[in-house]
């Protein structure tokens, strides 16, 4: 009750003068009070034992279900009518949401951001006078998505994309799948529950809007760290085509420009949250947080293009406009031409671990 308590915390739930919502740091330790308090009552429920559940509950109050895959160690909620994505993981260890994040909305203050000056200039005004820009070129941060930042976010992407105009936000989406709704089924026995959702949509070729089948399997385990997850793609047209499907990732791991928070390849390379980086051939990577103390492992099936990018808001706070680090976004993408009826899948898993 006590942690439940300290999660009714006031300025996490709105944005005003003083920053509230979009300071990650606020609502993470709502989200961290919550998830004690979720935790010592599955303690208590289970015994102390390791447990696997699922629930279909409209959390949202939207009309449409979503759907809660968890153990002792993670809790996954899926939103199937919006695009069959994850919006919230909780790593219940270290009583922490790795997907606390936001969607870059336009507020109406961005208007007056190229005329907010650096500190200095803002003697004898109020709080809700000062115009100032805690750095240079903010402008140049005011991207604004039209999708909500959850996570295995379904994009088929046209030719001409890049990593530059896809973080950007000035790229050409294919298909009819990244927020639309799919239907699910949910299987469950001893030691696995599995989440299946499939979409029949369609996507563009060149003219044409063709018609694809997409199913994603996720699957969690009894005292698991791990998320398996497979996707199928079958071609249900009358013709042959290409396409290049990318799944999307957003973790919120704090502190852009930290040394200690990097990307780790085979090859022993790294890179680094600030960075807008892309990498090929991939079949594994790890982020490292170690300041968080945690990893998070990807492995694949098949070889995978990474890129990854910060995703930065910006907002009005008492000290004037400011830059906040929202998430690290991920996308990890494959091209594949597919024949007319022909089905084609990959795997990969997800695996969660201290350090």
């Amino acid at each position: 009750y006590s942690n439940l308590l300290k999660a009714q915390a006031n300025d996490a739930y709105w944005h005003g003068v003083f920053g509230g919502l979009y300071l990650p740091h606020l609502r993470s330790n709502i989200y961290r009070n919550l998830i004690k308090a979720e935790e010592k009552l599955d303690k208590a429920y289970n015994f102390g034992k390791r447990f696997l559940f699922y629930e279909e509950k409209d959390l949202d109050k939207d009309g449409q279900k979503e759907v809660i895959l968890k153990n002792n160690r993670v809790s996954l909620f899926f939103k199937p009518s919006y695009g069959g994505t994850i919006f919230e993981i909780d790593y219940r260890p270290k009583s922490l949401n790795i997907t606390d994040t936001l969607r870059r909305r336009f507020e109406a203050y961005h208007n007056k951001i190229e005329k907010a000056q650096l500190p200095g200039n803002e003697e004898g005004k109020s709080i809700h006078e000062i115009l100032v820009a805690k750095e240079r070129d903010l402008e140049e941060y005011l991207i604004y998505d039209w999708h909500n930042k959850y996570s295995l976010m379904d994009h088929f992407l046209r030719e001409d994309t890049n990593i530059e105009n896809f973080y950007k936000v000035k790229y050409g989406e294919q298909g009819d799948f990244t927020i639309l709704p799919y239907t699910y089924s949910i299987e469950k026995d001893k030691d696995m529950v599995r989440l299946s959702q499939q979409r029949e949509g369609h996507i563009w070729i060149g003219d044409k809007f063709l018609p694809l089948t997409l199913k994603k399997d996720v699957m969690v385990f009894r005292g698991e760290d791990i998320l398996k997850v497979d996707y199928s793609f079958k071609n249900t047209s009358y013709t042959d085509y290409n396409i290049w499907f990318g799944t999307e990732f957003n973790f919120s791991l704090f502190e852009r420009d930290n040394p200690k928070k990097y990307l780790l390849y085979p090859d022993g390379k790294r890179s680094f949250f600030n960075q807008v980086y892309e990498k090929k051939e991939l079949e594994e990577f790890t982020i490292y947080d170690e300041v968080l103390g945690l990893k998070i492992n990807f492995f694949f099936d098949i070889p995978i293009m990474l890129w990854h990018y910060p995703v930065d808001t910006v907002s009005q706070s008492e000290a004037g406009f400011e830059r906040t680090f929202q998430a690290l976004g991920i996308l990890v993408s494959f091209k594949k031409d597919l024949s007319k009826n022909e089905i084609f899948s990959l795997s990969f898993n997800i695996k969660l671990e201290n350090i």
